[in-house]
C-alpha cells in the first residue's frame, strides 16, 4: 500500500523529543493476521484536547498551569519547525493529534495525512480536521508549511483560551467563517 510506505518513510526519519518515537514495523499483527502494525513509544491516553476541554468545563487538571501551557506551545512549535526543516508538512496539527506525556511535554502524533513537500506537487483532495484547516486549503487545496502554521495558531488559541474554536458548527458553517476571514 502506497500510503503505508509513505507513512513509514516519514516516521522512520523523525527523531525529535516532541514527536512520537517510531520503534518498528511488522507486516502482520500479533496473531499472524494480515494487519500491518507500526510500533511507537507508549504514551498514556492524555490528548491535549482533554486538557483543553477539562479547563473549558471548569475542571482543569491540577498540574495544567500557565508554565505547562508555555512548555507545550514551545514544544509543539519546535516539532513543527523540525518537520518543516525536513520538508514534511503534517497537515493535521490539532489538539487531537498531540499527546501530553507523564512529564507534561507534548508529543505530536498521527502522520497518516503528512506529505513530503514538493514545489511542483499540488494535492487534489481535502486533508485535515475542518476546524484547524487554513483558508487557502478550503479555497484551492494549497497545502504548505503555512497550512501547519495556521493549524498551530488555532491550537495556540485553544490552549491559551481554554475554548474550542468553531464549537457546535458543521463543516459548511466553519467554511463560511474561515472563507470570510473570521477568526476566533
Amino acid at each position: 500500500n502506497a500510503n503505508l510506505i509513505k507513512l513509514l518513510n516519514i516516521m522512520i526519519r523523525l527523531k525529535h523529543p516532541c514527536i512520537i518515537k517510531f520503534i518498528g514495523f511488522s507486516p502482520t499483527f500479533f496473531h499472524k493476521t494480515d494487519k500491518p502494525t507500526i510500533f511507537t513509544e507508549f504514551l498514556p491516553e492524555n490528548k491535549l484536547i482533554n486538557f483543553i476541554e477539562a479547563e473549558k468545563n471548569h475542571f482543569p487538571h491540577k498540574s495544567w498551569n500557565e508554565t505547562k501551557k508555555l512548555i507545550n506551545l514551545y514544544g509543539i512549535a519546535s516539532a513543527i519547525s523540525y518537520l518543516h526543516a525536513n520538508n514534511i508538512v503534517h497537515l493535521d496539527i490539532t489538539p487531537y493529534n498531540i499527546f501530553i506525556d507523564s512529564n507534561f511535554f507534548p508529543k505530536v502524533i498521527n502522520f497518516s495525512l503528512s506529505e513530503f513537500i514538493k514545489h511542483d506537487k499540488k494535492l487534489t483532495q481535502f486533508k485535515g480536521t475542518p476546524r484547524y484547516v487554513a483558508p487557502e486549503i478550503w479555497r484551492n487545496y494549497d497545502y504548505s508549511f503555512a497550512s501547519d502554521t495556521y493549524s498551530y495558531g488555532i491550537t495556540i488559541y485553544e490552549i491559551i483560551s481554554g475554548e474550542t474554536v468553531y464549537d457546535n458548527m458543521n463543516v459548511a458553517q466553519i467554511l463560511a467563517k474561515v472563507a470570510s476571514n473570521k477568526r476566533p
